[in-house]
């Protein structure tokens, strides 16, 4: 075994405030309390880096597989899903607090199995939350009717904005973008160190559709849309594009203290590797 000290970092995103928590596989740790999150409506955002330190210098483990599990009150367990950390060690999750959770408290478990060849021993990390049940209907001050009515409004304006997008590409004779543009257009930015690019993640996803043939539904997220294309992409295809997709929300949802680490941390140089990979594999089918 080498003398190697291991270290997760976590940087945990959520609806009141940011956490930040370093744990080592040699000392045992306490649950951590992320606050309450309601059913249905909430989400729980989980990104940082998996590092190992050798003589005071840190180093990121790359191509890591880091599992993610929510262990239940009534002795059930579920299996969240895992992420391969990239070549700076960073890996995200991006849990939807939906219909899986029942009510009650939850203890989520962050876990790296080691590496017995490299010296890497296994380690984890525990965070507690409470998820409640949505507010009853009668807690909202709006009618059906009222509701419905808003959504048809809102489906009208929909409909005319899109429109007038329609009728000003047909008078300028300006077509919408295709993947092949739009990912052009972020490498272009991320070369220039321009933080802009990870925005266009929306209009990619967009023209991918387009390009595979398959129509989204209005409703649907950036996450959604993802997972209705899965089998047309390759793995590594999906993974990027999925951190693409997280690190957008973050972007949008996180707030001022998630979207300045997020910034400061970003490596421009690994992105234009990985979108350039993506755009080679598209090009090559």
């Amino acid at each position: 075994m080498y003398n190697f000290l291991l270290f997760l970092i976590l940087l945990l995103i959520h609806i009141i405030s940011p956490t930040m928590l370093c744990v080592s596989p040699h000392i045992k740790q306490n649950e951590e309390y992320l606050g309450e999150f309601i059913r249905g409506q909430d989400k729980i955002r989980i990104w940082g880096r998996l590092l190992v330190v050798d003589n005071g210098e840190s180093k990121p483990i790359v191509g890591a597989t880091v599992e993610l599990y929510a262990n239940f009150s009534d002795g059930s367990w579920l299996f969240l899903g895992e992420n391969m950390t990239d070549i700076n060690g960073v890996f995200i999750f991006v849990v939807d607090v939906d219909s899986r959770f029942p009510v009650g408290e939850v203890i989520f478990t962050v876990y790296y199995s080691g590496d017995p060849l490299r010296g890497y021993e296994p380690i984890r990390a525990y965070y507690r939350a409470i998820i409640k049940a949505p507010p009853p209907s009668n807690a909202y001050h709006i009618s059906g009717s009222l509701i419905i009515g808003l959504l048809l409004v809102m489906m009208i304006l929909g409909a005319l904005v899109s429109l007038r997008r329609i009728s000003k590409h047909i008078s300028h004779g300006i077509a919408p973008k295709t993947w092949l543009e739009v990912l052009d257009e972020m490498i272009t930015k991320v070369s220039r160190k321009e933080f802009g690019f990870i925005m266009l993640t929306g209009k990619l996803i967009d023209a991918l559709y387009k390009y595979i043939g398959k129509i989204p539904r209005a409703s649907m997220t950036l996450q959604e849309k993802l997972l209705m294309i899965r089998d047309n992409l390759s793995d590594e295809a999906y993974n990027i594009l999925k951190n693409m997709v997280s690190l957008y929300e973050i972007q949008l949802y996180g707030g001022p203290y998630a979207r300045s680490i997020l910034m400061n941390t970003l490596d421009y140089d690994t992105w234009k590797h990985l979108l350039t990979k993506l755009k080679e594999e598209f090009t090559s089918k």
